[in-house]
Parts: C-alpha cells; structure tokens; sequence
C-alpha cells in the first residue's frame, strides 16, 4: 500500500530564472537551478547572457545583494529593488524599569 506522495523516486525541484522584457513581453535570458539556490546569486549570470540595453532591473528583497548591486552599476541599469529596512536611532537613550 502506497501512501499519497510517498514514491520510491525521491524528488528534486528547480527553479527556473528568467529575465523578461515588459514592453515586448519577451523573454531575455533564462537560467534553471536547483531549489535550494539563492535567487540575488543567479541574477549576476542572467546579466551576462545578454548585450542588450537594460533600463531598470526589477525583483524581490532577495534581490538585494552586493553581487547585485555590482552586477547592475556593470549594466548602467537602474535598480528597482526594494532596500532591506535598517532603522538608525541617533542619539537614542535607553530607560530601563526594574520592578
């Protein structure tokens, strides 16, 4: 009797990469890893595929990397990737109640 995802082949997923043009609906240059690969570590190799002109680059957080970064200034493209938020206190005091 065989359970319900329970098979004999163990399973690997992939997740494919792709970098799209939104005013043609095209895509530019793809990439297919492994699951487990850090999405900000294949964006770099994306870019490289590719000659094109690029205005602006896209993504989620994890997208916001220093190899990035690098990788989008070689590309002269503006980056449209949200920063991860730091909060800085200057001058912050710090009150601390013992009961």
């Amino acid at each position: 009797m065989k359970q319900d995802g329970a098979d004999d082949k163990r399973r690997v997923w992939h997740k494919l990469h792709l970098a799209v043009d939104i005013n043609i609906h095209k895509s530019i240059t793809a990439k297919l890893s492994l699951s487990n690969v850090i999405d900000g570590k294949v964006l770099p190799n994306l870019l490289k595929q590719t000659r094109l002109t690029i205005n602006a680059i896209s993504g989620d957080r994890a997208y916001d990397t220093r190899q990035c970064d690098k990788a989008i200034r070689i590309k002269r493209a503006s980056p449209l990737i949200p920063q991860e938020e730091v909060q800085i206190f200057e001058n912050a005091v710090i009150h601390v109640i013992r009961r």
